[in-house]
Protein backbone atom coordinates (compact mmCIF):
# COMPACT_ATOMS: atom_id res chain seq x y z
CA UNK A 1 0.00 0.00 0.00
CA UNK A 2 1.68 3.62 -0.36
CA UNK A 3 2.53 5.62 2.17
CA UNK A 4 -0.17 8.75 2.38
CA UNK A 5 1.99 10.46 4.27
CA UNK A 6 2.03 14.50 3.29
CA UNK A 7 5.56 16.38 3.89
CA UNK A 8 5.59 19.68 4.03
CA UNK A 9 8.64 21.47 2.03
CA UNK A 10 11.42 24.08 3.96
CA UNK A 11 12.49 27.32 2.69
CA UNK A 12 15.43 25.98 1.45
CA UNK A 13 14.21 23.04 -0.14
CA UNK A 14 11.82 25.03 -2.64
CA UNK A 15 14.23 27.87 -3.36
CA UNK A 16 16.53 24.48 -4.76
CA UNK A 17 13.57 22.46 -6.91
CA UNK A 18 12.87 26.43 -8.17
CA UNK A 19 16.81 26.83 -8.94
CA UNK A 20 16.81 23.69 -10.56
CA UNK A 21 13.45 23.42 -13.06
CA UNK A 22 12.63 25.63 -15.35
CA UNK A 23 8.95 25.22 -16.40
CA UNK A 24 6.18 25.89 -14.19
CA UNK A 25 2.28 27.41 -14.49
CA UNK A 26 1.43 30.76 -14.23
CA UNK A 27 -2.26 31.39 -12.58
CA UNK A 28 -4.01 34.30 -12.86
CA UNK A 29 -8.01 35.72 -13.51
CA UNK A 30 -8.90 37.16 -16.74
CA UNK A 31 -8.84 40.69 -17.81
CA UNK A 32 -12.62 40.98 -16.20
CA UNK A 33 -11.86 38.88 -13.05
CA UNK A 34 -14.16 36.43 -13.99
CA UNK A 35 -12.21 33.07 -14.97
CA UNK A 36 -9.05 31.91 -13.69
CA UNK A 37 -6.56 31.09 -16.23
CA UNK A 38 -3.04 28.96 -15.80
CA UNK A 39 -0.90 28.64 -18.26
CA UNK A 40 2.78 26.47 -18.63
CA UNK A 41 5.81 29.17 -18.66
CA UNK A 42 9.57 29.07 -18.84
CA UNK A 43 10.75 31.12 -16.14
CA UNK A 44 13.89 31.51 -14.67
CA UNK A 45 14.87 32.51 -10.45
CA UNK A 46 16.28 35.77 -10.30
CA UNK A 47 17.11 36.98 -6.58
CA UNK A 48 14.39 35.45 -5.59
CA UNK A 49 11.84 36.33 -8.26
CA UNK A 50 10.30 34.10 -10.47
CA UNK A 51 10.82 35.86 -14.11
CA UNK A 52 9.03 35.01 -16.79
CA UNK A 53 9.78 36.35 -20.77
CA UNK A 54 6.90 36.71 -22.68
CA UNK A 55 5.05 38.38 -25.76
CA UNK A 56 2.09 40.78 -25.29
CA UNK A 57 -0.94 38.97 -24.28
CA UNK A 58 -2.63 37.46 -21.29
CA UNK A 59 0.44 36.69 -19.17
CA UNK A 60 1.73 40.92 -19.77
CA UNK A 61 -1.82 41.78 -19.36
CA UNK A 62 -1.88 40.43 -16.02
CA UNK A 63 1.56 41.85 -15.00
CA UNK A 64 0.98 45.20 -16.27
CA UNK A 65 -2.37 45.70 -13.39
CA UNK A 66 -0.54 43.74 -10.84
CA UNK A 67 -3.05 41.08 -10.77
CA UNK A 68 -2.42 38.76 -7.74
CA UNK A 69 -1.23 35.14 -9.46
CA UNK A 70 0.37 31.99 -9.03
CA UNK A 71 3.49 30.37 -9.72
CA UNK A 72 3.36 26.57 -9.76
CA UNK A 73 5.97 23.88 -10.37
CA UNK A 74 5.33 20.29 -9.64
CA UNK A 75 6.96 16.36 -9.91
CA UNK A 76 5.48 13.22 -10.07
CA UNK A 77 7.67 10.08 -9.82
CA UNK A 78 5.09 7.34 -10.96
CA UNK A 79 6.66 4.26 -10.40
CA UNK A 80 6.87 5.10 -6.38
CA UNK A 81 3.84 7.17 -6.61
CA UNK A 82 5.10 10.73 -4.89
CA UNK A 83 5.53 13.96 -5.60
CA UNK A 84 6.29 17.32 -4.71
CA UNK A 85 4.46 20.74 -5.39
CA UNK A 86 5.75 24.04 -4.75
CA UNK A 87 2.97 26.66 -5.11
CA UNK A 88 3.71 30.76 -4.73
CA UNK A 89 1.06 33.57 -4.57
CA UNK A 90 2.16 37.51 -5.16
CA UNK A 91 1.68 39.98 -7.57
CA UNK A 92 3.07 40.46 -10.80
CA UNK A 93 4.96 43.31 -12.35
CA UNK A 94 6.17 44.05 -15.73
CA UNK A 95 9.71 44.29 -16.23
CA UNK A 96 11.28 45.83 -19.30
CA UNK A 97 15.10 46.23 -19.12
Amino acid sequence: MPNKRVDRLTIAECRELLDSHHFGRLGFMDYVGVFPSIIPVNYLLNEGKIVIRTDAGSKLSAAIRGAPVAFELDGVDETCQVGWTVVLHGHAEEVTD
